[in-house]
């Protein structure tokens, strides 16, 4: 049982210190730009057809993407592109609550401006696959394909302030 919880304990320092090293460290391939008043850090490598990668909550581009090789695999093909989310990374955090929500789909768009591009593939994980979703039920005509991985459920037949998740979907599809 010692040793268990010791490979447990080694573990966890290992992934914290991943997590932090990536998040502090200064890289020459940051790059910055401005949505709608809020710093947002991303980050570009390769060439082909763009793919956009959005993180989970609480990661950025590094944990949640390059610590895994998705980015490395990626980018032999694809111009991947990732960015901080708005509240995570090296992009600013804002204090309101107003500043979030639908902003941070936006965000995405915004990018794809700054950048001029005019559609691309979206792919995000957990609370990223949420974005995704939003992305490509708000903007359509700006999403390529969409990869949605590790995203919760909401039950489909509660209807707080609108549709449900699932007739979003369903009518985003149509």
């Amino acid at each position: 049982t010692d040793r268990m919880y010791m490979k447990i304990v080694a573990v966890g320092l290992s992934t914290f210190f991943t997590v932090a090293l990536t998040t502090v460290s200064a890289d020459a391939n940051d790059q910055y730009f401005d949505s709608d008043g809020v710093k947002i850090r991303y980050r570009t490598e390769g060439s082909g057809e763009p793919i956009v990668l959005i993180h989970g909550f609480g990661m950025n581009i590094e944990a949640n993407w390059e610590a895994r090789g998705v980015w490395q695999a990626l980018s032999q093909e694809y111009r991947v592109i990732g960015l901080d989310v708005r509240g995570h990374g090296k992009s600013d955090k804002p204090h309101s609550p107003d500043d979030y929500g639908s902003n941070v789909s936006k965000d995405v768009v915004n990018l794809l401006d700054h950048l001029k591009i005019e559609k691309a593939h979206i792919s995000g994980y957990s609370m990223g696959g949420s974005i995704a979703l939003h992305f490509l039920l708000t903007y359509p005509e700006r999403c390529q394909s969409a990869i949605v991985g590790g995203q919760g459920w909401v039950d489909p037949e509660v209807e707080e302030d609108g549709p449900s998740t699932r007739d979003m979907i369903i009518d985003g599809l149509e």
